[in-house]
């Protein structure tokens, strides 16, 4: 699969907990992962699930094309203003990050870094939905 910023550039693929799959492009560092897999590893972490997130469409920033269905990715920013958001296809469910909640990349990480990144980042995203509980 290739990146959906570095077109042309192959992703890596490295297997997570719950046999979750993610895909990380060795050129920006970004990471691919299904939202099936990753809803499954945030609901396993008592985080809530994408669906339930919230967060609000910026139709106005484009975030590249999903490298499975070839459709404009739509960003999810954060309820908070805080600059959190990801990147998602509303066909094929894949969900694109470029970087985790403190800028950091998630090329070169162990599988369970990765694991770490993805709820803190998440877990951040989550915290309105948190205080409504």
């Amino acid at each position: 699969m290739d990146c959906p910023r570095c077109s042309g550039v192959e992703m890596n693929e490295v297997l997570l907990e719950q046999d979750a799959l993610v895909r990380i492009c060795e050129e920006c560092s970004s990471l691919w992962i299904d939202t099936a897999d990753l809803t499954r590893m945030l609901v396993h972490h008592n985080l809530p699930s994408i669906d339930a997130l919230g967060g609000r469409e910026n139709l106005e920033e484009a975030a590249g094309t999903c490298p499975e269905d070839m459709t404009d990715l739509t960003v999810i920013e954060s309820a908070q203003n805080d600059g959190l958001a990801f990147a998602m296809c509303e066909l094929c469910g894949g969900l694109w990050l470029s970087r985790n909640a403190e800028g950091k990349e998630f090329l070169g990480k162990k599988p369970e870094e990765i694991v770490e990144e993805l709820l803190a980042f998440f877990g951040a995203f989550a915290a309105p939905w948190r205080a409504r509980v």
